[in-house]
């Protein structure tokens, strides 16, 4: 519909990924709006009230709903669900309790490279972390904050740092830490010079 032509969704995409705007075409507008919708989906954004709140003081964000709207639209046309889709479908069928014959076997989940966890993927784990607790089962999960590497695809280390208070207040257990301080893969000198790099940055740490 031309959108790709609007000025302030244009305007909108710069600013929020900090671009003088040099190179930045169609193919970088498109990326925009397709990572967007990533972002929305994974921090369980309601594309309704982001529109309502944000459209309403800026026409760029405005434009940038009405594209996820018709995107949204085509896929369900279509009978097709992208990756977030597919994440969101399952938290809601788990919470619906639509899908007992996968969730009620289930007596233990372990959850590995917890570092790289989104916001709604924790409400996925977290949903099906109560039924398993109902029936007695464990969870674990396993992470290093330092190996957080999908912050591009909206993971959050603050979710793996803060797990054991955010599940406490979400799923009413407070999960024993162990810290796994041996090494078996490396070397001492790979150890020591990937510690003393991932403490270069103060910032980061």
């Amino acid at each position: 519909q031309g959108r790709y032509n609007s000025a302030s969704l244009r305007s909108h995409a710069l600013a929020l990924n900090g671009s003088n705007g040099y190179g930045f075409g169609f193919a970088e507008l498109r990326a925009f709006c397709s990572t967007a919708r990533q972002r929305l989906a994974q921090d369980r954004v309601n594309l309704s009230t982001y529109k309502q709140q944000e459209g309403n003081q800026n026409p760029g964000a405005l434009r940038l709903c009405e594209v996820l709207e018709d995107y949204l639209a085509a896929l369900q046309k279509e009978l097709a669900v992208d990756f977030a889709g597919l994440e969101e479908a399952f938290f809601e069928r788990i919470n619906t309790d639509t899908i007992s014959e996968f969730t009620d076997p289930l007596r233990a989940i372990f959850v590995d490279e917890y570092q790289d966890t989104n916001y709604l993927q924790e409400s996925l784990y977290f949903a099906l972390f109560k039924h398993v607790l109902e029936r007695q089962g464990s969870i674990t999960v396993v992470g290093d904050d330092d190996q957080s590497l999908y912050r591009f695809r909206g993971a959050t280390v603050d979710l793996f740092q803060d797990f054991p208070q955010r599940c406490q207040a979400t799923v009413g257990i407070t999960p024993r830490t162990i810290y796994l301080r041996n090494n078996y893969r490396s070397t001492s000198n790979i150890v020591e010079f990937c510690n003393a790099f991932a403490n270069l940055d103060t910032q980061y740490g």
